[in-house]
């Protein structure tokens, strides 16, 4: 099983995290980004933001994705939009905030496994999503509990977003050019 920690805040931090995307084959050529959350609250903003990210940044890149500001994929709309994307046989990489230890926030998990989905809403779901996942804990998930309004600072879970979203584009940007050099020295 592969899993990497990576501190969002380290100035290498993008660089890395592409590297070990394509190194570990996180992110692939037919990968779809499927990105979590809603935008009802900050704590549950960093897939969809990170989506709109990806979305306007991509250039001429192919990247398929779902989950955006403009359409979010979220609990109440899960279930139909995984149908469509089983049919359609896609890598997915699963991207969402989660809640977790005061000193992890500011971290995120790359893994190669799916994440497990609705596990903290206490809904009927928990659902397996995704061949590979990012996770970022946004939150201190006892203040969260325990606290009415919990602090968390919508400038940092789009700092995060930023990170993971140029992240995934330079992967991208790399595999395709892999592509284009295999497909120029083999014609």
């Amino acid at each position: 099983m592969i899993a990497y920690k990576i501190n969002v805040a380290d100035k290498n931090a993008e660089d890395n995290i592409a590297k070990m995307l394509i190194k570990d084959e996180l992110i692939q050529e037919n990968t779809l980004i499927l990105c979590l959350g809603t935008g009802f609250s900050v704590a549950d903003l960093l897939g969809p933001l990170t989506g709109t990210l990806i979305n306007k940044n991509k250039k001429s890149l192919n990247i398929n994705l779902c989950g955006t500001l403009n359409s979010p994929i979220h609990t109440l709309n899960i279930e139909s939009n995984l149908e469509n994307f089983k049919k359609d046989k896609l890598h997915i990489l699963t991207i969402d905030s989660v809640l977790s230890f005061k000193q992890d926030v500011g971290y995120l998990y790359l893994r190669d496994h799916p994440i497990t989905y609705g596990k903290s809403s206490k809904t009927n779901l928990p659902l397996k999503i995704g061949n590979t996942s990012i996770n970022c804990i946004v939150a201190d998930k006892l203040e969260y509990t325990l606290l009415e309004k919990p602090v968390i600072k919508l400038k940092e879970v789009y700092t995060f977003a930023k990170v993971i979203s140029n992240s995934i584009i330079k992967a991208k940007r790399e595999l395709h050019n892999k592509k284009r050099l295999r497909l120029y020295l083999y014609r």
